[in-house]
């Protein structure tokens, strides 16, 4: 019993941070294949690979909103805070990765 209880807190705690971690590190390899599959220029591609990393947090947050219809448990908003969070970091290092692969 214990051992189910320790498995099911891991997965509550460690599903929705996975989830925050690599939904905006997925929008920028989304983003950079896909622009590079429409022959843009580089610049472009890491343009559009950027913005469209960094507006997934708001985006989730703002379905998740709009979707509930009554009080939201904090429970609901732990992805798309924990996105908003880690974002700007992961943004910050593809940024300054593709800075240096221009120059």
């Amino acid at each position: 019993m214990a051992g189910f209880l320790l498995l099911t807190t891991l997965v509550a705690v460690l599903v929705p941070v996975g989830a925050a971690a690599v939904l905006g590190p997925i929008g920028f390899t989304l983003g950079y294949l896909g622009t590079r599959l429409l022959g843009l220029a580089p610049r472009q591609r890491r343009a559009i690979a950027l913005e469209t990393g960094i507006q997934n947090a708001p985006l989730a947050l703002g379905i998740v909103v709009l979707r509930s219809l009554g009080p939201m448990p904090q429970e609901v908003l732990r992805v798309p805070l924990l996105c908003g969070v880690l974002v700007v970091p992961a943004s910050a290092m593809i940024a300054v990765a593709l800075r240096r692969t221009a120059a």
